[in-house]
């Protein structure tokens, strides 16, 4: 009977010592050994180390990721491509859309195991797609809000998943999901909610587009004890600049926050003069979003009529972004503005500009707008809530200022001085693709 025990123990300590990773890595060479000497002996081993180290990360959104698409939508397809580099991705979407927003974005099919759409029934009501947003077609599952944890569940047991992305705290709060039987959760918040949300409401009170609502006020201050207990469950919290990670130390000492910067693609600089018409200044940004909104509104009432009254009427903006809202569309009638709305390809339209504006007066995380207009090689003038987050230097890679006289002054610099918009330009597509690629996300995630 002592035998047996004894057998029965050992039997057990067996297992345990398996199962401890500590020897998980001697896994892979163990196995391989069952391939007999030669050159097939190395490429067993190899394979067994890629097999055993192969990691499975749900990447769950509310939203379609798309290089194509807002701002958001370029960094969680970012996000998808810096998890393909390392590991399976399995990307699902969650929200109420009868059909997901784009625009498409055919890598996200490729890079990923699997797609799946997500769509909850909370009543009879659905949330259409933006009329200006192509629809994307994705493998659909319809459930109650109630069963959305469940159908999660169900799908990362089919697909073996080991680890979760949650992107943003809005899909968290649409995905009820116990998080406890993945070993690897990790969630980018990107920019921190509440403190998004107050500058917001702030600007819209000085702009008296809203009388100071106490009850929005209040739920805002929900928002920040919400997110602080949200971001302790995670093992990882990534958000886009060191600006965003020093304000989430604050609300949550006990967490780690981790920078993944926003990017773009890194393009050679050809800076060709001829090409730009030399009066034409751009603004690119979803306009639902009220902070471009603003800019748009600011930059035409307030900056625009000092830069013509030193250069003339010839002096043309153009403003390309999804959802104008109807506000804007008013300044389409007066002469040299142009409403664009959505442009898939931007690369003409950077590439015919002399000037990219980045008129911001709130707002938080990065402007993909101005890392844009530096792979692109098109020079800058930003607000410093624009540059915000940014290692960017005033007079170096970009031209700073803030109310509407410096602002203008900044932008008749640039339109009137060649020679400085190559310099500023040479630098920031440097910076770009030194610190703000791919290759660098990569980089910080690993």
């Amino acid at each position: 009977m002592s035998m047996l025990l004894l057998i029965f123990f050992s039997f057990l300590s067996g297992l345990a010592t398996i199962a401890a990773p500590c020897i998980w890595p001697l896994l892979p060479i163990i196995l391989s050994s069952t391939v007999s000497g030669g050159r097939r002996k190395p490429l067993g081993i190899v394979t067994g180390i890629g097999v055993s180290f192969m990691l499975a990360t749900l990447f769950l959104s509310y939203l379609y990721p798309s290089s194509h698409g807002s701002g958001t939508q370029i960094r969680a397809a970012s996000l998808v491509r810096m998890l393909a580099a390392r590991e399976d991705v399995f990307l699902v979407v969650i929200n109420r859309e009868a059909s997901l927003a784009g625009p498409e974005d055919s890598a996200m099919k490729e890079m990923c195991q699997d797609t799946l759409h997500v769509r909850t029934m909370l009543d009879s009501t659905t949330e259409p797609a933006s009329r200006e947003r192509e629809p994307v077609r994705m493998p659909i599952v319809e459930c109650e809000a109630s069963q959305v944890s469940k159908t999660l569940h169900a799908y990362v047991a089919k697909h073996q998943i080991d680890g979760i992305f949650i992107f943003r705290i809005e899909t968290y709060f649409l995905a009820q999901l116990t998080l406890e039987q993945l070993p690897r959760r990790f969630m980018d918040l990107d920019e921190l909610t509440f403190r998004r949300s107050e500058r917001i409401e702030d600007l819209k009170d000085m702009n008296g587009h809203r009388g100071r609502d106490m009850v929005r006020r209040r739920a805002i201050a929900v928002t920040r004890l919400l997110e602080a207990k949200v971001v302790s469950r995670f093992e990882k919290v990534f958000v886009s600049s060191k600006v965003e990670a020093a304000h989430g130390r604050e609300l949550a000492p006990d967490t780690i926050f981790h920078v993944l910067p926003n990017v773009v693609p890194s393009r050679a600089l050809a800076w060709n003069l001829s090409a730009r018409k030399s009066q034409e200044i751009l603004f690119v940004g979803t306009l639902s979003y009220y902070p471009n909104e603003d800019a748009v509104r600011f930059f035409c009432c307030e900056i625009l009529p000092i830069i013509r009254q030193r250069l003339g009427d010839a002096v043309r903006l153009r403003v390309i972004g999804f959802d104008c809202p109807p506000e804007l569309r008013s300044f389409a009638s007066e002469g040299g503005i142009e409403l664009l709305g959505y442009e898939k390809d931007l690369a003409v339209a950077y590439g015919t500009a002399s000037l990219v504006v980045v008129p911001l007066r709130a707002g938080t995380g990065t402007r993909l707008k101005i890392l844009e207009a530096f792979a692109h090689g098109c020079p800058v003038v930003s607000t410093t809530i624009g540059a915000e987050g940014l290692n960017i230097v005033p007079d170096v890679h970009f031209l700073l200022a803030d109310d509407p006289e410096a602002f203008a002054n900044a932008c008749v610099r640039i339109l009137t001085n060649p020679a400085l918009a190559m310099e500023l330009v040479r630098e920031a597509n440097e910076l770009q693709r030194r610190s703000y690629s791919l290759e660098n996300l990569i980089r910080c995630y690993d």
